[in-house]
């Protein structure tokens, strides 16, 4: 059996921002995929305001860990970034990065 405690909170995430944002209530109804499973069906089926919307969710990952190393390569591309920008040379520049090797850092 298939566990979707992230599909569901990335929908509870979602529904409560869009909530926020529109001013109306935003909750999931329905999860047709999971009601009948391999037939096809979206993640859900949410109700915004008195209307039924579907909600499919795409998440890809190449490989393990993905997201965590790029959010520390985007970090290390950042503060490239900031310290080149006060220079007027132009630069075009190639980084290869052994994901193994970023630093964890705390934020």
């Amino acid at each position: 059996m298939p566990n979707f405690d992230r599909e569901d909170l990335i929908l509870q995430q979602f529904c409560d921002s869009f909530s926020e944002w529109d001013k109306v209530p935003v909750k999931v109804v329905r999860n047709p995929d999971r009601e009948n499973p391999g037939h096809g069906g979206c993640d859900a089926i949410i109700l915004l305001g008195n209307e039924e919307w579907a909600c499919e969710i795409a998440e890809l990952e190449s490989f393990p860990r993905m997201r965590e190393y790029q959010d520390r390569a985007k970090r290390i591309g950042d503060d490239l970034r900031a310290m080149l920008s006060n220079d007027n040379t132009e630069y075009y520049i190639t980084i290869v990065i052994d994901f193994g090797k970023i630093p964890k850092v705390s934020v």
